[in-house]
């Protein structure tokens, strides 16, 4: 018999395919692995292997005859999955599997690699949110009121970050709290800080501020970086601000002190009232060129000293009135005044109407300062004579005339008016004085005749009184005095008869 020899030749080609081939989260990878006959022989025991597999690599189809032989020309189709981690993407290496396939006949594996490229992102977030707190209770915006930050570092990149440092170089971070040690991507860590407002920050209107966070990427060294953004703005990377509502407000207490400048120990025209202007910034911001406008002491911006006033302090100015016979008249000196000041920004926005300090009146706000006087009214009538020798015949008889002078002076400390003379002996009833009103210190004055008659002869005198009465301010027939003699040495100084 001819023999032939055949000659075997046992190959096979792999081909490892994989999905996606470019990632940028932890997610699963599949691996197709084709294998083809490409020789002349049938293959047994086909063997395919992935050692990274986290599953297979497993048949799927190819076996056209279910004999578990390659056949020539056959291919069989593979299937492997992997769970790439956050420590692949961390690693940012490329993935890179192989796999193996080997046969009874082909005992030299073939392989071949299917490789996924890691896509690294590095970045963080910061947001700063903001909580005002009525600290003082005060029931409105002031200085030692404390904002409360929330910074929220949050990985918004895909590979962990770690050695995250937060830094807020005006608000107090509780110390240790601003380090963050890892941070995955995802996720995120809140952060408090605290400030407490200055009254610079009121005057302001407003206090922004803005926090900066560092991290490491893996394999490197403080290469992320961020500033805080404020969430309720959309301009990006913008501070947190934090707004005040300015209650400018101040309040103005006047007070008087009566001065007897003439020292006489009586109240009256001449003496000075000193008033004392005191000002009170009751509001939350500062007001300053603090100055009095009042009309009586005709001050017109009398400034305050300070003149500038921080919530709570207090400035104080002076001026002094010359009291008026009109004043004593009246009874009393009433009046206010008016402070004005500037809060942050504006011009002469602040004022108040003076209150006289005196809170048991039955008013507490804006009443004006009223000094009262003491009215003294007094007159004093002093009646004199003056004999006349009518009938020339140089002896003093009935018919001979006394005419009597009457001075009627002011003694007091108001205005008396219409003030006349009633004496009986010459039958004057309301004799009037000239002049009938008199100031205190002024003086008026009447004359009266009388006629002698033989039984004052007789008698050897005529002795006789009158009264003067007069008119005090807001009253009538209320002052009055009966004559003197004017002569004081007569042993009597006061009212004897004429």
């Amino acid at each position: 018999d001819a023999t032939t020899t055949i000659t075997q030749s046992p190959t096979l080609t792999v081909t490892n395919t994989v999905a996606p081939t470019d990632i940028a989260a932890p997610q699963t990878l599949t691996y197709t692995i084709v294998v083809d006959n490409t020789g002349n022989t049938s293959l047994t025991n086909v063997a395919v292997v992935d050692p990274q597999a986290t599953t297979g690599p497993a048949y799927v189809s190819g076996d056209s005859n279910s004999n578990d032989i390659m056949e020539v020309d056959e291919t069989w189709t593979y299937t492997a999955t992997y769970e790439a981690t956050q420590a692949d993407i961390d690693n940012g290496s490329d993935i890179v599997h192989t796999a193996s396939v080997t046969t009874t006949e082909v005992t030299t594996a073939v392989t071949d690699d299917a490789t996924t490229t890691i896509n690294q992102v590095a970045v963080m977030e910061l947001t700063k949110t903001d909580s005002l707190a009525d600290t003082d209770v005060s029931g409105d915006d002031s200085a030692g009121d404390i904002i409360t930050y929330t910074i929220t570092v949050r990985n918004t990149g895909n590979v962990t970050l770690s050695n995250i440092v937060v830094t807020d170089n005006d608000a107090n971070i509780p110390a240790g709290d601003e380090t963050i040690a890892s941070l995955a991507p995802g996720t995120s860590v809140d952060i408090s800080a605290t400030y407490t407002l200055t009254q610079a920050d009121i005057d302001a209107g407003s206090y922004a501020n803005q926090a900066s966070a560092i991290a490491d990427s893996p394999g490197n060294t403080v290469d992320v970086s961020d500033v805080s953004d404020d969430p309720d703005t959309a301009t990006p990377d913008d501070p947190t601000t934090t707004n005040f509502t300015p209650q400018p407000a101040i309040e103005l207490v006047k007070t008087a002190v009566y001065s007897d400048t003439n020292t006489n120990s009586v109240q009256d025209a001449g003496d000075q009232i000193t008033y004392t202007f005191t000002v009170t910034n009751t509001g939350n911001v500062t007001v300053s060129s603090i100055s009095i406008d009042d009309a009586l002491t005709g001050s017109n911006d009398l400034a305050i000293s300070p003149a500038d006033l921080a919530p709570g302090a207090t400035g104080t100015a002076s001026a002094t009135y010359t009291i008026t016979q009109a004043d004593m008249d009246a009874g009393f000196v009433s009046n206010s005044a008016t402070a004005t000041g500037d809060s942050p920004g504006n011009t002469d926005d602040v004022s108040d109407v003076s209150d006289n300090g005196d809170d048991t009146d039955g008013n507490t706000t804006d009443d004006a300062t009223v000094v009262n006087f003491t009215p003294q009214p007094a007159i004093e009538l002093v009646k004199t004579a003056v004999y006349s020798d009518t009938n020339t015949n140089s002896v003093q008889d009935a018919g001979d005339q006394i005419t009597y002078t009457f001075t009627v002076t002011n003694t007091g400390n108001v205005t008396v008016s219409s003030i006349s003379i009633d004496d009986a002996l010459t039958g004057s009833n309301d004799l009037a004085i000239s002049p009938a009103d008199l100031a205190p210190g002024e003086t008026g004055t009447a004359s009266a005749t009388y006629t002698i008659t033989q039984a004052d002869m007789d008698a050897g005198f005529v002795s006789n009184s009158a009264t003067a009465t007069g008119d005090s301010p807001g009253n009538t027939d209320d002052v009055s005095d009966v004559s003197d003699n004017g002569d004081d040495t007569d042993g009597n100084t006061t009212d004897d008869a004429t």
